[in-house]
């Protein structure tokens, strides 16, 4: 097994490069969407995306997770992929609801609104996503993180390409869906190919026990992504197409703020069932922390650059500078986000599901709440809002449930002491634009200290120890 240095290095940064792609291709992507489609188009495209991938994630009831459960505690074997007898039992479970879900889709199709042309056109999403969650799950599995985090680079690469195509040749809107569509299907192309000649049938077989574990990773997983689509939608059915517009933009450009903790979390969720079965509790918690705070850091370093240049960064797509309050605030609720997100990694790989569910689902009850009080009085500004409430409310639910398991041990970190009061800084600045000037220079100040309070951290992760 790697050591912890080089495992996170080489499976994060597959992620972050992956990732690098992804937030280029999805920003230049969204600037051609405002130059290719009208404002009504692009808000309904939008929404109806929102929904089709909240749907397509999870239509196949994260029964992919088994594989993760059943193959992660597996010697690494190189060059190889196990279980693909497993998989052809999972893929074909993971099919029927998914294409059961592209039926109800165009049932809906027909009595939506603005989004029910573009749902009806790209509805075949579902089961392509559905597919590739399957796929992805099992290269993350057999510990090809890195190849594994690459397809939603090269997903979001392909669509931007058709999307350059699309804007230069002026074929129009229809052309958008099939890109869309297009674009899902590569990179379950891609790691069909690479599987072919490097697996092994065995293991094969899980029981009833696996099944019902899929069934709470899929209501946590509805729950996450619940926390970055529900506003989006929410706002497409109440608001108007030009609110969704910049809301859109903003929280497409605010989701770069996760990047970090989505690098180090999916190393860190297959490491730590495997440390689990060698009890390796040392190694866990230097982990934990580690995890921590690399995400704080990375998450910090994105809001920063978006606290000072997102006014410019939303002008880069049309009239929507009024969406920058919006991606401030969706900026701190990331940095809350990365305080605590490793939590729930670490209670759904160490048998803690029933826990974690609890709290997910009265998060993302909280949310959808607050998203129903606040967006009709108070707007894009009112559903920031409510994100930042529902990551502050899951942070510390989550952080009392971990601290009563005892392991990893739950300490008050200076490191975590700063990230909460530069995300309360950038809140203050976003409803205060005379604070912006000393905000700007606290979140500068936050990411010098928690570089040198945590040098040790940095240093073994650049060094590969």
């Amino acid at each position: 097994m790697q050591k912890s240095g080089r495992a996170y290095a080489f499976g994060a940064s597959g992620f972050l490069f992956s990732n690098l792609v992804s937030v280029i291709a999805g920003v230049v992507s969204l600037w051609l969407l405002t130059r290719i489609l009208s404002t009504d188009q692009f808000a309904g495209y939008v929404v109806a995306m929102s929904i089709l991938a909240l749907i397509g994630f999870n239509a196949g009831l994260a029964v992919e997770r088994v594989l993760v459960l059943k193959l992660a505690e597996l010697p690494v074997r190189q060059g190889r992929l196990a279980g693909l007898r497993m998989l052809r039992r999972v893929l074909f479970l993971a099919s029927v609801p998914a294409f059961l879900a592209l039926a109800g889709i165009l049932v809906y199709a027909r009595v939506g609104g603005n989004e029910a042309v573009w749902l009806s056109k790209m509805a075949l999403l579902v089961p392509l996503m559905t597919l590739g969650v399957v796929l992805s799950a099992w290269f993350q599995a057999n510990h090809k993180i890195g190849t594994s985090a690459l397809m939603s680079g090269i997903t979001d690469g392909s669509r931007c390409l058709f999307f350059v195509i699309i804007y230069l040749t002026s074929i129009g809107a229809n052309a958008v869906a099939a890109a869309a569509v297009l674009a899902a299907a590569i990179p379950i192309f891609v790691l069909v190919l690479l599987a072919r000649g490097n697996s092994d049938a065995e293991p094969d077989g899980f029981n009833l026990e696996d099944y019902i574990a899929g069934l709470k990773f899929l209501v946590i997983r509805l729950s996450q992504m619940g926390l970055r689509q529900f506003d989006i939608i929410i706002v497409g059915l109440t608001l108007s197409s030009l609110e969704t517009a910049y809301y859109a933009v903003a929280a497409r450009l605010s989701a770069i703020g996760s990047v970090g903790y989505q690098a180090f979390s999916r190393t860190y969720a297959p490491r730590l069932r495997n440390n689990l079965a060698a009890e390796n509790w040392s190694e866990i918690e230097h982990e934990f922390h580690a995890v921590r705070v690399l995400s704080v850091l990375a998450t910090l370093i994105a809001a920063t650059a978006f606290f000072a240049f997102g006014e410019y960064a939303l002008k880069l797509f049309g009239d929507l500078q009024d969406g920058y309050p919006a991606l401030v605030i969706l900026m701190a609720a990331q940095v809350i986000t990365a305080l605590f997100g490793v939590h729930i990694e670490h209670l759904s790989m160490s048998g803690h599901l029933n826990g974690a569910i609890v709290l997910r689902v009265m998060t993302t009850l909280l949310f959808v709440v607050l998203l129903v009080l606040l967006v009709p009085g108070f707007g894009t500004t009112g559903a920031a809002s409510a994100a930042v409430i529902a990551a502050v409310a899951y942070g510390v639910s989550v952080s009392v449930f971990v601290n009563r398991l005892k392991r990893p041990s739950q300490k008050l970190h200076l490191v975590l002491v700063i990230a909460a009061i530069s995300a309360a800084t950038m809140i203050g600045a976003s409803f205060l634009p005379s604070l912006w000037g000393g905000g700007l220079l606290v979140l500068i100040f936050a990411i010098l200290t928690i570089a040198f309070l945590e040098r040790s951290t940095l240093i073994r992760f650049a060094s590969l120890n």
